[in-house]
């Protein structure tokens, strides 16, 4: 029995001072490898903020072109029941020809979409993303048509 154990006893020493002998000499990351790491991340993340802002413009920008289609389509329909464009969108909420006023989603705080009244051609737009009105020019994104 005593042969055995001092086997055992020797064999654990061996493998105590062979995970001793790796930690001493793998103690964690060199410096290098942590800056190769963070210059990566530091390459990474602007590229993800720039795709994902991308996007969410491009999502946005859909949203409101089906918005100004829905507006299109409601005026249109007005016109060839009342011979007339509507004198505002709000106009069409209240005849039923739109459920709800639509508001432009590139403005924060609910407000609706720019609109010149009675106009021919019919002409209503947003702001667009550069969150200016440009009168239906520029960035903005606009739906113009005549009867």
């Amino acid at each position: 029995m005593g042969a055995i154990s001092s086997f055992l006893e020797a064999k654990s020493d061996h493998k105590q001072y062979h995970y001793q002998h790796i930690r001493a000499n793998e103690a964690g990351f060199s410096l290098i490898e942590l800056l190769f790491v963070i210059t990566i991340l530091a390459v990474l993340i602007p590229i993800a903020v720039l795709t994902y802002s991308g996007v969410q413009t491009k999502v946005t920008t859909d949203l409101v072109t089906v918005d100004l289609k829905v507006i299109g389509a409601a005026a249109r329909t007005y016109y060839m029941k009342n011979g007339t464009f509507p004198i505002g969108i709000q106009t069409l909420v209240d005849d039923g020809y739109l459920d709800e006023l639509p508001k432009d989603k590139f403005v924060s705080g609910g407000v609706g979409y720019r609109f010149i009244p009675s106009s021919n051609p019919f002409k209503v737009w947003s702001i667009g993303p550069n969150k200016s009105d440009d009168g239906g020019a520029a960035d903005d994104i606009k739906l113009e048509f005549a009867p």
